[in-house]
């Protein structure tokens, strides 16, 4: 309703708690929920006053304050839909490894797709973070997350640039890369939106063999390896020691990841 006071609360994914950012000619932004079509303003005094709170209400014309965003970027931020497999548990060797060449920055809570982290929330995570590794299920076109699923078309209708402060995006699930170059899958479409390096693989993964691939990737990564010969490493790393004959699922075999950019860059 006009006048409102816009209240901060725990995010659930309601409708009226999406809001559209409408951009002025000026580069700033004007604020309307998605609920209707009010715009928001900021009550009495305008200026923001360091240590006192700004009360916004909204307003039932477009003659709403208009805003600049400041956006929160990070080094890393690690995702995983945890449901009953471990899908986690190489996280810290990941921040480890990575601290030790400068990636010191990562989101909290980041953990668990679970924890309402819906595609919207994925997209700025990846916009916004230098290095991000999404652990979910896949397909070659999609991968699910805590609303649904974030897919190829989804990816593909935003900016063009959208993901250019990003250097690595990696699907740790299943089928996103198959096909390779040129094929209609998630890892190219991502890819097409900035120039991040992408890294999916073109097979069905199993859950523990992704993690240890994911975590002598980034051991391998902070050595000061190239992308491509990080991947091999991780190879190497899964058939040596842990692929034996007690554990025939773990079959990770060479080459049967795709990497969408850059595979030549270093890091450290």
């Amino acid at each position: 309703a006009n006048n409102d006071i816009v209240r901060q609360s725990a995010y659930t994914g309601e409708l009226t708690q999406r809001w559209r950012f409408i951009e002025q000619s000026d580069g700033t932004y004007k604020i309307s929920p998605e609920s209707n079509s009010n715009f928001f303003m900021a009550a009495g005094n305008n200026s923001l006053v360091a240590d006192q709170d700004l009360e916004i209400r909204t307003a039932q014309s477009d003659s709403g304050d208009r805003w600049l965003p400041i956006i929160d970027h990070r080094d890393i931020s690690l995702i995983a839909l945890p449901e009953s497999y471990d899908r986690i548990s190489f996280f810290g060797n990941v921040l480890d490894d990575m601290s030790t060449i400068g990636y010191n920055e990562y989101y909290e809570n980041s953990e668990t797709l679970s924890r309402g982290v819906s595609s919207g929330e994925l997209v700025c995570r990846m916009s916004t973070s230098k290095i991000t590794v999404i652990r979910t299920h896949g397909t070659k076109t999609s991968i699910t997350t805590s609303d649904g699923s974030l897919t190829r078309s989804d990816v593909l209708n935003l900016r063009s640039d959208i993901f250019d402060n990003s250097e690595i995006i990696i699907y740790g699930a299943c089928l996103t890369g198959k096909g390779r170059a040129g094929a209609l899958n998630l890892v190219n479409a991502t890819h097409d939106r900035g120039n991040a390096i992408v890294i999916g693989f073109e097979k069905e993964v199993w859950s523990t063999e992704v993690n240890k691939w994911c975590m002598a990737f980034f051991e391998a990564i902070s050595m000061g390896n190239s992308v491509f010969d990080s991947c091999c490493i991780a190879d190497e790393y899964i058939e040596e020691v842990w692929y034996d004959e007690n554990h025939p699922e773990y079959d990770i075999r060479t080459n049967s990841w795709y990497i969408a950019g850059a595979s030549s860059q270093t890091f450290a």
